[in-house]
């Protein structure tokens, strides 16, 4: 994007006017006159025609379409723009070039990451794309409100836990409503290798109906760390219910793509977190973005800007509607299947504890099938595990050593 600076033109063959800000500091009726606003500007630069020529300070600049079309992104009324007509094409280089030269023109970094999905350069993963080798087992989630501003309405209740859980579908997911939040287990830990190492599906109707939502992770299920998230949508107005979202100016929030295709996440942008093992990822928390711009209710990013997205949507449905999460990079053992088949878990099923006999030592974690945390701890060699006062059901036991890891599926009687 192109966005002039406050200059005077030291060329400028006429009395320069002032510099004025908009139509209401203009008290001259004679400069108020030729004054466009931004709406005026850009439905010039809709007209059919090739070149377009700008008088500032009444200094005619001839731009190319092209640049004229990049003004219209952010113009700074800085300057007066008195007049927008066509011209020939015999000084637009020049005339850029001598703009650039002398600092009138600035570059400016916006929608500075990647486009929907489907167009170059974007980082939308399909849902059926052979880079996934693995979905997530568990979930559990903490409903959010339908509309946090009134909380009389209750809370979102659309599907299920459950419905988070395996592939993608594009159609079958949970809602969490505004600030909830799902944790999500895997049946091996997620590991930070080339590129992303895992991807968050929501099922947005469209490229632009973005709800969004906020990514931690953990290595032990209690510690949770989340990616840098950025939101570069302005935050003078706030996006209503059914309003637009720009995905070009999103970066790490989940929800970004249309459905069926995942927003990816590269364990690189937290590695070196003090108390997170980046290549051990046991746990994945999905938290709901409340795309107020109202500071009772707002979310804010890593660099402290509101996240704005539409807001309220008061409905069973509310907050980021959760698809699934598939696994990229998982962590892979390092002596093959040598490792985990000298573990023995006995007797298995269980009605009061279980052993677990192994020659190695590491951690480990105990949780319901819906990744709730019931144990945790470390072990050297072989331990012994409780279950008598835990209720009927499927337990996963996580263990971590430094030859790799390993998940036993413990039933209770």
């Amino acid at each position: 994007m192109i966005r002039f600076l406050s200059f005077p033109l030291f060329f400028a063959k006429k009395k320069k006017q002032p510099l004025l800000k908009n139509k209401r500091q203009c008290s001259d009726k004679k400069v108020r006159k030729f004054m466009l606003s931004e709406v005026e500007i850009k439905t010039a630069l809709r007209c059919d025609l090739s070149i377009r020529s700008i008088f500032i300070n009444d200094k005619l600049m001839h731009l190319s379409s092209f640049v004229a079309r990049l003004l219209t992104k952010n113009i700074d009324f800085d300057l007066t723009l008195s007049k927008i007509k066509a011209r020939n094409l015999s000084l637009i280089t020049k005339i850029t070039c001598l703009f650039i030269s002398f600092g009138f023109i600035q570059f400016v970094s916006a929608q500075s990451y990647a486009p929907p999905a489907g167009q170059v350069g974007s980082t939308a993963i399909h849902k059926d794309s052979s880079v996934f080798i693995n979905w997530a087992t568990g979930c559990t989630v903490t409903r959010g409100y339908k509309d946090i501003s009134d909380t009389t309405l209750g809370y979102a209740d659309f599907g299920a836990d459950t419905n988070a859980i395996g592939f993608a579908t594009g159609s079958s997911v949970v809602s969490l409503g505004d600030r909830g939040e799902a944790v999500i287990i895997f049946e091996r830990p997620i590991t930070n290798g080339p590129g992303p190492d895992f991807a968050v599906f929501e099922n947005s109707f469209s490229e632009t109906f973005l709800e969004l939502a906020f990514v931690e992770v953990s290595s032990d299920g209690i510690n949770f760390f989340r990616f840098p998230a950025v939101s570069e949508t302005q935050t003078d107005t706030q996006i209503g219910g059914f309003g637009s979202v720009d995905a070009r100016y999103l970066y790490n929030l989940a929800g970004k793509y249309i459905a069926n295709y995942g927003t990816p996440f590269d364990l690189d942008d937290v590695a070196g977190t003090f108390g997170l093992n980046e290549n051990a990822i046991t746990h994945v928390k999905i938290i709901d973005v409340v795309g107020s711009i109202n500071p009772q209710y707002g979310s804010f990013d890593s660099q402290g800007n509101y996240v704005n997205d539409p807001f309220t949507t008061p409905f069973a449905s509310s907050g980021f509607d959760l698809d699934a999460v598939g696994v990229i990079n998982e962590l892979v053992l390092g002596l093959g299947e040598n490792f985990e088949s000298k573990i023995r878990v006995y007797p298995n099923p269980t009605q009061n504890s279980v052993n677990v006999n192994t020659l190695e030592s590491g951690t480990y974690s105990l949780e319901s099938i819906n990744g709730k945390q019931i144990e945790q701890g470390d072990f050297l060699g072989n331990f012994q595990l409780n279950l008598s006062q835990e209720k009927k059901g499927i337990y996963l036991l996580r263990m971590i050593t430094k030859k790799g890891s390993s998940v036993k599926r413990i039933v209770k009687k």
